[in-house]
């Protein structure tokens, strides 16, 4: 591997996004998906470490009804990025409100970020899990694979980690508001002869 500058100084003494961009162009795809796959374990082993009950609940949703969670997920997923935006936006506001910005901002992009990538592992395990099988550690594994493939295919596998983040996401959207997922009078489909 040749050497890469991980970030730069800019003129205010800040390191700027363009070494983390750099530094993902300089891997080689077997680089990138085994820093996917170990990426995706790592976060699926705090989230269920962490957030047993909700990385659980969260994990159900996506597994019983992924077409709604994916459908949930992709204006919830539109909602992070703007969160994330606006604390850009305002961590870099210039004028009188730039320190109320930057207080404001950092704690917005970091636990919204945090949120959404622990949703997306849990979505990554989710899919992974359905095509497996299975349910656990195994699911994590299959869905780190996943990641390592989607990475390692860019752009093509790119909408495979969309689905799957929008999926986890939305799962982690629907037991965040509801509270439960698991109820018996939560249904995918009508029942039957009353339509």
């Amino acid at each position: 591997m040749s050497s890469v500058v991980v970030g730069h100084t800019t003129s205010g003494g800040s390191v700027g996004l363009g070494g983390t961009l750099e530094l993902g162009a300089a891997l080689s795809p077997l680089e990138l998906a085994g820093l996917a796959f170990v990426a995706t374990l790592a976060v699926g082993a705090v989230v269920l470490g962490v957030a047993r009950s909700h990385g659980g609940r969260t994990m159900r949703a996506a597994r019983r009804s992924p077409v709604i969670s994916a459908v949930v997920g992709v204006p919830g997923a539109l909602a992070l990025a703007v969160l994330v935006y606006t604390g850009f936006l305002l961590s870099t506001a210039a004028g009188t409100f730039s320190v109320l910005g930057t207080v404001i901002a950092i704690p917005l992009a970091v636990v919204v970020g945090l949120v959404a990538v622990a949703w997306t592992a849990i979505g990554l395990a989710a899919v992974g899990g359905a095509l497996v099988g299975r349910e656990g550690p195994a699911s994590y594994v299959a869905g780190g694979l996943l990641a390592a493939l989607a990475v390692s295919t860019a752009p093509y596998g790119l909408p495979l980690l969309a689905l799957a983040a929008a999926t986890g996401i939305g799962a982690g959207t629907r037991t965040l508001v509801t509270g439960r997922t698991d109820a018996p009078d939560e249904r995918v489909v009508p029942p039957a002869n009353e339509v």
